[in-house]
């Protein structure tokens, strides 16, 4: 009795080259991991602290010319209520520069700086904070600006776009280093006019 034994075919039988399948893969896996690497680097890039700066400032000059556009005061203080405060820091330091002053943006990642810039009238140095119109004015911010001026040895200017009402006023007596902008002052010093303002600078600029 004669038994005749069929082979089963297989992927082996077949003929398929296996070295060549891994080195295919192994090369889709080294080009995949390196598309990869190149996305995350741009990430990294765009928010690290520099390109924020830089999207900041372009953002920041954006809203100036629309600002500048705008000719009723009462449309620019709306305006201005409607701007976040790192933006509104930033038009308000480009537009000091643009008087000829030194200016430099603290940015949010100097945590530790309870101003948000600084600039320079002469030779003397200002201290900036910024608030819009959202936030009622504490006690606490005036006096922790107050004691950063005193530490440096020089003046601040607290900026805020909203009513009168919302700052400490008998606080603000207090702090003889800090001197407030807002309102009318704050629309000339963002339209251009702002050594006659800073230079025989009150303690409240009127609003």
């Amino acid at each position: 009795m004669i038994t005749h034994v069929y082979d089963i075919p297989t992927p082996l039988a077949k003929g398929v080259d296996w070295l060549a399948v891994v080195i295919v893969v192994c090369t889709v896996l080294r080009r995949l991991y390196a598309a990869v690497a190149r996305i995350l680097c741009k990430v990294m890039k765009y928010h690290s602290p520099l390109k924020s700066r830089e999207r900041r400032r372009w953002k920041a000059s954006r809203l100036l010319m629309r600002f500048e556009a705008l000719t009723d005061g009462n449309q620019r203080l709306n305006f201005l209520s409607d701007i976040p405060q790192r933006c509104l820091t930033c038009m308000f330091l480009i537009a000091l520069e643009r008087s000829g002053l030194p200016t430099r943006d603290n940015g949010p990642e100097e945590e530790e700086n309870t101003a948000d810039g600084q600039f320079w009238v002469g030779a003397h140095r200002w201290l900036l904070k910024v608030q819009d119109r959202h936030d009622v004015v504490v006690s606490r911010e005036l006096l922790a600006l107050e004691s950063q001026a005193r530490k440096y040895g020089c003046k601040a200017a607290f900026v805020h776009t909203g009513p009168l009402c919302l700052v400490d006023m008998q606080q603000l007596r207090t702090c003889p280093s800090v001197t407030l902008i807002g309102g009318s002052s704050l629309l000339q010093i963002l339209s251009g006019n702002c050594l006659e303002y800073l230079l025989h600078s009150e303690r409240v600029h009127a609003f």
